[in-house]
């Protein structure tokens, strides 16, 4: 008899454990998602980018036998770079 209730107590507490879990990944996860700032986004997607683009390179430099390509910018990228460009002509 004692087996069974310690076994109800240890499975009441791995659920009420794996409750607590579930209901944080989701609760973490609408606050992740509602408060994102896409100027984080975008700073990551730029950093990302940077370190595909140099593994590309040694990658490139390993086995390519070409000239790399040069390395692709987002939109806002460009956009930002002609403007510093327009206003030191």
């Amino acid at each position: 008899m004692i087996f069974v209730y310690s076994t109800l107590i240890i499975v009441g507490l791995a659920l009420s454990y794996l409750w607590v879990k579930l209901v944080f990944a989701v609760f973490g996860y609408i606050h992740r998602r509602r408060n994102s700032n896409p100027y984080i986004n975008a700073e990551k997607l730029k950093i990302k980018n940077e370190k595909d683009y140099d593994k590309y390179l040694k990658w490139m430099d390993k086995n390519g036998k070409g000239v790399p390509m040069p390395m692709l910018k987002a939109r806002e990228e460009l956009i930002a770079e002609s403007k510093i460009t327009e206003l030191f002509r």
